[in-house]
């Protein structure tokens, strides 16, 4: 079963499908946006093919369930006063979410005030998030929740002309064999990132970088056989 969705300005809609070939392509411009997707089943696809689920407006609340192995979401959100709500569980997940990046712009406007909370179940999983560069995101929360081991997470933090300000980033990992690289670069200030994580031998390189002020790095660890690295400039 393959569908294809595009949400229009003032949408409500709440999508439910199972079996093992389900697609869904979102690309929605307005505001006001309320979705719910629950996928349970193998080889779901939320994104692309090429290049959907696409989010831009203000005032959108969006929220995915993802149960089964497989499962693939790759998409972009961008406008002001949205809350993301994402959750996966399975095994072989991949996961890409751009908010308020360069390449989200286009019909966003604004970027602020945007909460974004990810839930990862399962082990083997790729997790690459993208934050900032809008000239004037600001007040963008992003928690993240992993449970399970060899698990990849790249996150990167940038800025755009104005900077990104009063932005928080908490990681919570519980699992071994993880590994997690941060990249904060521009104008960064009073950000704070924190990494919680419990478990054996995983590996965490941390870089802020560029003109960072007032930025916090929070970083808690318990268990053996860690190689952490942080550089700060």
């Amino acid at each position: 079963m393959n569908k294809f969705i595009t949400f229009f300005v003032m949408s409500l809609m709440t999508f439910i499908s199972y079996g093992a070939d389900n697609k869904l392509y979102i690309d929605q411009t307005g505001d006001t946006l309320s979705a719910t997707i629950v996928q349970d089943g193998g080889g779901n696809t939320i994104g692309t093919s090429v290049t959907d689920f696409t989010l831009k407006g203000d005032t959108m609340t969006f929220n995915v369930d993802q149960t089964g192995s497989t499962n693939t979401l790759t998409g972009v959100v961008a406008g002001d006063d949205s809350d993301t709500v994402i959750a996966v569980t399975g095994s072989s997940n991949d996961i890409a979410l751009n908010v308020c990046t360069s390449s989200t712009t286009a019909g966003a406007g604004n970027c602020e005030d945007v909460d974004t909370n990810i839930t990862l179940d399962g082990s083997s999983n790729d997790l690459t998030v993208d934050v900032g560069l809008v000239t004037d995101a600001g007040g963008l929360n992003l928690a993240i929740d992993v449970t399970g081991s060899t698990n990849t997470i790249d996150m990167d933090l940038d800025s755009g002309s104005d900077g990104l300000t009063n932005s928080s980033v908490d990681l919570d990992i519980t699992g071994s064999t993880n590994t997690v690289t941060l990249d904060q670069t521009g104008t960064l200030t009073s950000n704070v990132f924190k990494l919680n994580h419990t478990g054996g031998t995983s590996g965490f390189t941390i870089t802020q970088t560029g003109g960072t002020n007032n930025n916090v790095l929070d970083l808690t660890t318990t268990g053996d056989g860690h190689t952490v690295t942080v550089t700060q400039q």
